[in-house]
């Protein structure tokens, strides 16, 4: 029900005090109780400025008073007036003056008719008919036109009874039952071993098994050859060997020693033994005899600039005491080449696996162990790379070439039974009197460890949900029909729920309908 505020309005209130009070009224319904003398509502322009402030407010004046001239204006102005707070109000119907307000329009009409005639008020006839008209106007005519419309309105509305009962009581009453339970979360893990071996559960030991899928890939990755090498001809000549040691020792020089001038270096292909020293008079060393050898040496890379002049050298691993005279080292050309160095191939590996997508066989291998109805393992991924081969090799010459990586990749998956094997008896544990509603398996974490031994160490991470089981269907058959109240309370009273709220539809609703599809159940702290 709507409630009203009542202000009581002073004779010396304008028009603005009174627009003040009406502004500030809580309630959506006012009552302005209107003093005997109130002047601010004797003009038209002040009450539609009052009803018009009521409309943009939102709110519904009455007037309470009873004098004839205000009631005049909040009628012409569309205001509500009671002459009493207890009074129902309406809005004053401003009409022609002389009407009579309980006749018909037709008593009127006949009235007019008969006051048109004109009479002379000094004769006998003229007294007759006075009298009889008066005694005439006292007869009221019926007015049958309101009585046939009362008649039609009362025959629609008792043939409109059934029906509006059939919608408000069968088709529009409907409800909504929220329950809420006390579930709570079972935070658990449990480690679990995977091996080659393992293809039977075995819950003492924690043993699991697992099936492996695998992915074969050969990765190629093409390159050009870079490098360059002097495929020219190498410089010789001859190189004499003296041993001028004066510890009077023999010297051997094998194959392979290196003679070197400035950043050229000149090899050896035949072993020299050099007899001991050989001094003259002035402890020079001799130029021949036994401790002086003569041999030819070739220069270590191609290039013209090999080709020396005579000239000294140093022996690479030999004292001083040791010298080595060359003479003119000729024959050495330049020819550039173009060969495949070791950075090619360096560059071609890195773009190789720069370029594999190992996320992509991880996801395939993924939806494949899932289509087979296990749970994938993704931290058991793993990939086993053959060491990159190139088909040709380094200093090869020519164009370019290709690099090959041959990988497995392996992934496991578990199925979710054997997982809850593990897990339900860990969930049951922390439930206490609750029921396990949710393992939380599927969606689990699961984690795992590759040893050397090839066998994995799994981590199952889960949370899952303990509570109370209802079924809706159990909880519909229990409460239809009943009052919403009695139900509630019914409802309330058992083990594991904690709230109940029941909300009926249309307001004149107190029970549960009969029909499930009316009543809609929400069960919360349940999966």
């Amino acid at each position: 029900m709507s409630q009203k505020t009542t202000v009581y309005l002073e004779s010396d209130d304008d028009i603005t005090a009174v627009v003040e009070q009406l502004k500030t009224a809580n309630e959506k319904i006012v009552a302005l109780v209107i003093p005997k003398r109130a002047e601010v509502f004797s003009s038209m322009v002040n009450m539609k400025l009052l009803k018009r402030v009521a409309t943009q407010a939102k709110k519904q004046i009455v007037l309470i008073t009873d004098n004839a001239n205000v009631s005049k204006i909040a009628g012409a102005a569309g205001v509500y007036v009671a002459p009493s707070l207890r009074s129902k109000p309406a809005i004053p119907v401003t009409q022609p003056a002389g009407l009579d307000t309980l006749k018909s329009v037709e008593e009127h009409q006949l009235y007019s008719e008969k006051t048109t005639d004109s009479v002379d008020t000094n004769s006998s006839d003229s007294k007759d008919a006075d009298a009889s008209s008066k005694k005439k106007s006292k007869i009221k005519v019926p007015n049958f036109n309101a009585f046939r419309v009362r008649l039609i309105l009362v025959v629609v509305g008792l043939l409109a009874i059934p029906g509006l009962w059939y919608v408000g009581f069968k088709v529009l009453p409907s409800a909504k039952v929220v329950i809420t339970t006390n579930a709570k979360n079972l935070p658990a893990s449990v480690e679990l071993t995977s091996t080659k071996e393992t293809d039977t559960l075995d819950l003492e030991k924690k043993l699991i098994p697992a099936s492996s899928e695998q992915n074969k890939q050969q990765y190629t990755e093409d390159f050009e050859a870079t490098g360059e090498k002097n495929i020219g001809d190498k410089a010789s000549g001859l190189m004499t060997i003296s041993n001028c040691k004066k510890d009077d020792t023999t010297a051997t020089i094998p194959a392979g020693t290196v003679f070197t001038s400035g950043s050229l270096n000149y090899v050896s292909a035949v072993k020299v033994n050099l007899d001991s020293a050989n001094f003259d008079g002035s402890q020079n060393c001799k130029s021949n005899g036994g401790h002086v050898k003569t041999i030819t040496v070739t220069a270590q890379k191609a290039g013209d600039q090999y080709n020396l002049s005579s000239r000294s050298y140093t022996i690479k691993g030999f004292s001083a005491e040791i010298t080595a005279f060359g003479g003119d080292m000729s024959g050495g050309s330049t020819d550039i080449a173009t060969v495949v160095s070791q950075e090619d191939i360096d560059s071609a590996v890195q773009r190789l696996y720069a370029n594999k997508d190992d996320q992509a066989i991880r996801n395939q291998l993924s939806n494949t162990l899932t289509s087979n109805g296990l749970i994938p393992v993704t931290d058991s991924f793993y990939a086993k790379e053959a060491d990159p081969v190139s088909d040709v090799e380094i200093d090869e010459e020519t164009a370019g070439g290709t690099v090959t990586l041959d990988v497995v990749y392996t992934m496991r998956g578990v199925r979710e039974t054997d997982v809850l094997a593990f897990m339900l008896p860990e969930l049951e544990s922390m439930a206490g009197d609750l029921q396990v509603i949710e393992s939380g398996v599927a969606s689990a974490l699961y984690k795992a460890t590759r040893l050397d031994s090839g066998e994995y160490k799994i981590t199952v991470s889960t949370t899952g949900v303990a509570g109370l089981v209802l079924e809706k269907t159990a909880v519909f058959e229990e409460i239809k029909g009943r009052p919403a109240d009695e139900a509630a309370a019914e409802l309330r009273g058992r083990e594991g729920i904690t709230s109940v709220e029941v909300t009926s539809s249309p307001f004149w609703i107190s029970s549960i309908p009969n029909k499930q599809d009316k009543v809609v159940i929400e069960i919360n702290g349940q999966q």
